[in-house]
């Protein structure tokens, strides 16, 4: 071996024992830092996957996340509430994330806030987004991760990557005050801007996999309901700017018949939905709406229970 080639893998020897030590000791560093949050997505899939264990839980989308405040139904029906809603995730980590929480405790009531987008999005993004900190602690959401990148067992050998969204997380996603361990983000109310009206929900062409979607939402309500769970599947409020029919919502109906789950279409709910003063956009409400909708779901769960301790 002559000394230049030596010296050369010297040199390189070194670097990836540098860059080893880096990615270690950045590893641990960026645990203490995930771990400290209190706020926002990073913080609440955490709770969801690794903590909670409500009696009544509540899964969606971003709506989900900002419509169902905790509190009210802690309050009003005397069960332990999670809103386990995350902005930007459909039905692939609404579903993995239900069955992380149903394998530490069976909750008494699921309330599946149905995105009227749900079979339309492209979420595998934001999926590794949400999920990517736990690859490697969960089968299913290993399995779910490399359906959507088949590299990533071997991004993973650097063991910071699965924070990767942290600094989106720190920038994008503070909204401020929410409702710590429980899961509720609230919207500010604020006047709503006078802009087009688009009908954001009709135009969305079903996604590619579309039936795959529709029998892994069919799946799951069974299986949900199998094990004694009280499933409702609601969609929120929209404001009367949003133009309907809206394909997807006729899909869901057709599912949850199919499951025998109930599903209440609340795109129209008298007394919200023409009020601009309850939303922080077309799609969701803010936190004074949010106060109002929920105590309505409250009082429709309520009645729900009592009709089952009643048969």
């Amino acid at each position: 071996m002559t000394p230049d080639i030596r010296k050369l893998l010297t040199f390189l020897l070194s670097v990836g024992i540098g860059f080893l030590v880096l990615d270690f000791v950045g590893t641990k560093a960026l645990d203490k830092l995930a771990d400290s949050l209190k706020f926002g997505r990073e913080y609440n899939t955490r709770l969801a996957i690794k903590e909670v264990v409500p009696d009544l839980l509540f899964i969606g989308a971003s709506q989900c996340q900002g419509n169902y405040n905790s509190s009210i139904f802690e309050d009003s029906l005397g069960l332990k509430t999670f809103n386990a809603g995350m902005g930007a995730q459909h039905i692939d980590y609404q579903v993995v994330i239900t069955n992380e929480i149903i394998s530490r405790k069976t909750p008494q009531v699921i309330v599946w806030d149905f995105d009227p987008k749900l079979f339309a999005d492209d979420t595998g993004v934001w999926l590794k987004l949400g999920l990517n900190p736990y690859y490697g602690q969960s089968d299913a959401i290993d399995s779910l991760l490399e359906a959507t990148d088949a590299q990533l067992p071997l991004k993973h050998f650097v063991s910071s990557y699965r924070y990767n969204s942290l600094p989106m997380e720190l920038l994008y996603y503070n909204r401020g005050k929410q409702d710590n361990q429980k899961g509720h983000s609230p919207f500010p109310c604020r006047k709503m801007k006078e802009m087009v009206v688009v009908d954001e929900y009709s135009y969305k062409l079903p996604g590619a996999d579309l039936e795959r979607k529709k029998t892994l939402m069919t799946t799951a309500l069974k299986e949900w309901t199998r094990q004694g769970i009280e499933v409702l599947v609601i969609v929120s409020p929209l404001h009367k700017r949003i133009e309907h029919p809206i394909w997807g919502i006729g899909m869901a109906r057709e599912i949850c018949a199919e499951a025998q789950v109930p599903f209440y279409d609340f795109t129209n709910l008298e007394g919200i939905y023409d009020n601009g003063a309850y939303f922080r956009d077309h799609i969701h409400l803010c936190r004074k709406g949010a106060k109002l909708y929920s105590s309505h779901v409250a009082q429709l769960i309520s009645s729900m229970l009592k009709a089952d301790s009643d048969s």
